[in-house]
């Protein structure tokens, strides 16, 4: 049986209205959207964020995608305090109207009190990061186009299949794609520019094991 999502797609049936960001924060403060299993807002659908080790249950995080998430979390945000920003930690953003992702983790200007009443969005974005497994495909194709249309300066890939890192930089939005792609081995050490100059150095092998 043809799905409505596929007849959508190919024009068989009248397009779907989009969620907008403002009705997905909506949604979320009057308790509508789960909690469990997480989801985010891409064109404008609610879809599962994609958190498995390999194959698993993607209804459930898998054990070694959140011990790189919170590690790298915690060392990024001890270190963008020290320059009057934060990392967040499997939270959304907006980009309008119709995205709101949840990276794995990003970097935003200034201390966390700035969005006690709004999300993060493109212009206070630093760096946006995903940890990347069974999610890799879809992190390198429309994550990375939404960030890159977005204006996100950086871009990493935490690769958990290959153990490496994807660094994406100099964002062309018109064009939905980055203007550079470096990959860097597992244990090499990073360096994360920050605005008005300053630099967060990431020592990969003693973030993770």
């Amino acid at each position: 049986m043809t799905t409505l999502i596929e007849k959508i797609a190919t024009g068989e049936a009248p397009p779907f209205v989009p969620l907008t960001v403002e009705q997905y924060v909506q949604m979320a403060e009057v308790g509508i959207l789960p909690t469990t299993p997480r989801v985010e807002l891409l064109d404008g659908l609610l879809v599962l964020k994609d958190r498995r080790d390999a194959e698993g249950d993607i209804m459930t995080e898998g054990p070694r995608h959140g011990l790189i998430g919170r590690r790298l979390f915690k060392y990024l945000d001890t270190q963008a305090e020290q320059v009057g920003c934060h990392a967040r930690f499997q939270q959304p953003m907006a980009i309008p109207p119709y995205h709101a992702p949840e990276p794995d983790v990003f970097v935003v200007r200034g201390p966390d009190t700035d969005y006690a009443e709004r999300l993060p969005g493109p212009a206070d974005t630093v760096a946006a990061i995903e940890v990347s497994w069974s999610s890799l495909r879809t992190d390198r194709s429309t994550k990375l186009e939404r960030y890159a249309a977005a204006g996100i300066p950086i871009y990493w890939i935490v690769d958990l299949v290959n153990e490496r890192i994807e660094v994406y930089s100099d964002p062309i939005p018109a064009e939905s794609r980055y203007g550079v792609r470096t990959v860097f081995d597992w244990k090499a050490a990073l360096s994360l520019p920050l605005p008005g100059g300053g630099t967060i150095h990431v020592p990969l092998a003693e973030i993770f094991p």
